[in-house]
């Protein structure tokens, strides 16, 4: 028999079946169900990075601290000093700076020149060099020159540089400053869990008897490149290897753990890392101190002295 209805009845209650859709109502509830489930796994995703970003940068410390103790094996516990490996009976305090370090380092490949580069970088001019392969950094700045090595004019490659405020920088990390009663206090094998040697370098600071505050670095209201490397991005927080091997994460410019008992036999007291508070060795000359006192440094403009240095800041 046939069918009752017409043919494009047919055709009309299929079209019907099959064009049903999402309403508007079900659609608004879509969006709203992932805005909320964006919501909840963007800030997730975003901390679960920042974790895994600070455990690799206190991998590198840790790989750069352990290169300082292999040399120190050798050489009567005593971390490398560009200074005394050029010429050791009549050092030059000049070579004492970040870029030597990091560079000498390198060239004897005691780690790769990668690990000068912390996961937790913030400042545009600090970028990785590349490497012959052009794989490492990929913006033609700088290639890694290992043969100009030659164990008496050149023991680094002195295009290496680490002063961001003179263009790319290729390290960034700070470490101990090379001058004063550091050298003998901090900077070996031997030293203490509350000498810092490697660390996630700060901001400049100001301290005074109204406290301490932070310099600002630029004329745009834009805060300093160092906040925000392992915390908020209003403060700073950081990483760092310790004189007995120790990494630990760090959470203000005084941290309870660090302290110093000064060599004029005062009481021991907390230690501002990022500023040498302490005239103990000399009044009018805090550089000279022993307290811990981060930095990056460079000879730019500068004439060093063993109780002297210039510092970097951003």
């Amino acid at each position: 028999m046939g069918s009752a209805y017409p043919k494009h009845m047919h055709i009309h209650l299929r079209d019907k079946h099959h064009r049903h859709g999402f309403t508007l109502i079900e659609l608004m509830v879509v969006v709203g169900i992932l805005i909320i489930l964006a919501s909840i796994l963007i800030p997730t995703v975003s901390g679960a990075f920042r974790v895994a970003r600070s455990k690799k940068d206190l991998t590198q410390q840790r790989g750069i601290y352990q290169a300082m103790v292999l040399h120190a094996s050798g050489n009567e516990s005593k971390f490398p000093l560009p200074s005394t490996i050029v010429d050791e009976k009549k050092p030059d305090p000049t070579m004492n700076t970040t870029s030597a370090l990091m560079s000498w380092m390198v060239m004897q490949r005691f780690f790769d020149f990668a690990h000068t580069i912390s996961p937790v970088e913030t400042n545009p001019n600090i970028r990785p060099i590349q490497s012959a392969d052009g794989l490492i950094g990929g913006n033609g700045e700088f290639n890694y020159n290992f043969d100009i090595y030659d164990g008496d004019t050149y023991h680094w490659d002195p295009d290496f540089n680490a002063d961001f405020t003179q263009g790319v920088a290729h390290s960034s990390y700070a470490h101990q400053a090379l001058v004063g009663q550091r050298l003998r206090l901090k900077w070996h094998s031997s030293s203490g869990a509350t000498d810092v040697i490697i660390c996630n370098r700060g901001p400049e600071l100001d301290v005074s008897s109204a406290g301490i505050s932070v310099v600002d670095p630029y004329s745009d209201e834009r805060e300093s490149y160092t906040f925000g490397f392992h915390g908020p991005n209003k403060q700073w927080e950081g990483a760092a290897l310790t004189g007995d091997g120790s990494a630990k994460t760090i959470s203000s410019y005084i941290d309870n753990d660090m302290t110093y008992v000064p060599l004029d036999g005062s009481m021991m007291r907390p230690d501002i890392l990022f500023f040498p508070e302490f005239g103990d060795v000399d009044e009018a000359n805090p550089m000279a101190s022993g307290d811990n006192w981060i930095i990056v440094t460079s000879n730019e403009n500068m004439e060093f002295t063993k109780n002297e240095t210039t510092a970097v800041w951003d």
